[in-house]
């Protein structure tokens, strides 16, 4: 390699020596990419492979072979990047060599994977050299069922060796580690169906309970339906979780930020406000008519009436979510709350805090666009964005903008911007809106919490979460809290050794 390990690599690369399969579990800005890239290296140069997949998210597939292996590799490479709509990518592939002069990289967009074009790429790649099969942010596998887990999966047998790499592989639930660690191998854990897994390590409704006998009655040819308990405060129940941990431990690697770069403290702050009482109003009926459906959801006899009924209540969710921001969708327009911005107390209290508890350059993250228009129209020019509505070369713009302090607010969506962007010039985020998805709450704090990062005075990165007294935003940032105290109490049997 060019670069010389850190002590965790190295200790990363020991563990997954001599492995067909393994996890690096290892958190944003440890250095998962090198430790990949070691493994790599060293197996190419042993004659054990001639090729690496690379199966990864839009954007983040092409920095693999745009930037990480021209600065890490010290062996010869040939590497192709597989993008939507390529024509010619068998052309692609016979221009490169036999892999025994230099490794053969392929990598591709995981949302092209399952297209037929996509999945022949890769199939041809992997018939033609052999591979270490990578799947980066392997989160994105863990629905057993989607188009692309199901490619991914068939791909599998054609792998030499397989790796997951991910910061946050149970974003969700317990369950979201079985698809990805059945990628590695399958027949991995001992429960041979997804159903056995979710018996083992959920806490389920008993068959004597009227929902469950209900379901089944209506649905009796697929047998009783898993239903998750919740406790008082709606997290779903799990156990055996320590079992699951040092289950998949010998074959997975986790190492925190906190354990080998010295960064900045994270301090997490809310600032709340009350809703003004005509906004209350509004809300209230719109929560009662999602307590309401929730109930009927509830009570449901079949898991099709359940799939059917399921976009109503989450429509009646993002609802509430848009009223405590100021504002309601109507056939697609937005039909503000406040005649004026100054009149809506979340934006008061987003100006408030910017002004009297942050020095330096800030993240806003939300999750609506009218509210990245009411805020770009507060800030102006001092802002910068990033976002679907606005173009690459814009984007580009919006970070050489921010990272050279010439604008104080980088105001950004999550499903844009949460992964792959570098935004050391913060020293502190503010989300603004929120949402139950968890793995894009840790992705965006990550941007602004890695090497280079400003922090404050008092060497801490701020983390403000704008919040409306007695809402959904309370719901949900507590539901992000529990799933987090519960993938780590998987995941610290995986953690390095001291």
């Amino acid at each position: 390699m060019k670069l010389e390990p850190l002590e965790h690599q190295i200790e990363g690369h020991e563990r997954i020596l001599g492995k067909r399969y393994f996890a690096l579990l290892a958190e944003q800005g440890t250095g998962k990419t090198f430790m990949l890239l070691h493994d790599a290296e060293r197996a190419w140069k042993l004659n054990k492979i001639t090729g690496l997949l690379i199966i990864a998210p839009n954007g983040v597939h092409s920095n693999w072979t745009l930037r990480e292996i021209p600065k890490l590799l010290e062996i010869p490479y040939e590497v192709a990047t597989y993008r939507a709509g390529l024509k010619g990518w068998e052309k692609e592939l016979a221009r490169m060599g036999d892999g025994t002069q230099a490794l053969c990289v392929f990598a591709i967009n995981i949302d092209s994977i399952h297209t037929k074009k996509g999945f022949a790429a890769a199939s041809a790649f992997l018939k033609k050299y052999v591979c270490i099969g990578v799947v980066d942010e392997s989160q994105d596998i863990k629905n057993l069922k989607s188009t692309r887990t199901t490619a991914v999966h068939k791909l599998a047998p054609l792998m030499a060796a397989r790796r997951i790499l991910s910061g946050t592989p149970v974003p969700q639930a317990p369950t979201d580690a079985y698809s990805q660690w059945e990628f590695l191998k399958k027949g991995f854990f001992p429960q041979k169906t997804y159903r056995a897994f979710v018996a083992r390590y959920a806490r389920l409704l008993p068959e004597d309970h009227h929902l469950v006998r209900h379901i089944s009655a209506r649905n009796h040819h697929a047998g009783a339906p898993q239903i998750i308990q919740e406790d008082a405060d709606g997290q779903k129940l799990w156990k055996n979780l320590d079992e699951l941990g040092k289950f998949i431990a010998p074959y997975s690697f986790r190492v925190l930020k906190s354990d080998c770069l010295d960064l900045p403290e994270k301090i997490r702050i809310q600032r709340g406000y009350d809703l003004p009482p005509k906004q209350q109003k509004i809300y209230d009926t719109v929560t009662n008519e999602y307590t309401v459906l929730l109930e009927l959801f509830n009570g449901l006899k079949t898991e099709e009436e359940r799939k059917e009924f399921a976009p109503r209540v989450e429509a009646k969710r993002t609802l509430q979510r848009q009223i405590i921001s100021g504002f309601i969708l109507e056939n697609g327009k937005p039909l503000l709350i406040h005649k004026e911005p100054k009149d809506n107390p979340r934006l008061a209290l987003l100006k408030r805090t910017i002004t009297t508890e942050i020095e330096g350059s800030v993240i806003i993250w939300a999750w609506f666009k009218e509210e990245i228009r009411a805020i770009k129209e507060m800030y102006g020019d001092d802002c910068v964005e990033y976002h679907g509505g606005i173009g690459r070369v814009e984007r580009e713009y919006s970070i050489e903008q921010f990272q050279k302090f010439k604008a104080k607010v980088f105001l950004a969506h999550p499903q844009s911007a949460a992964r792959g962007l570098t935004l050391t010039a913060a020293n502190a985020a503010i989300f603004y809106s929120h949402n139950d998805d968890l793995e894009k709450r840790m992705q965006a704090e990550d941007r602004c919490h890695r090497i280079g990062t400003v922090g404050t005075v008092d060497g801490y990165v701020n983390y403000f979460d704008i919040v409306a007294n007695g809402t959904v935003d309370e719901d949900m940032l507590a539901s992000n809290q529990a799933k987090m105290k519960t993938g780590e109490q998987i995941l610290i049997h995986t953690q390095r050794k001291y």
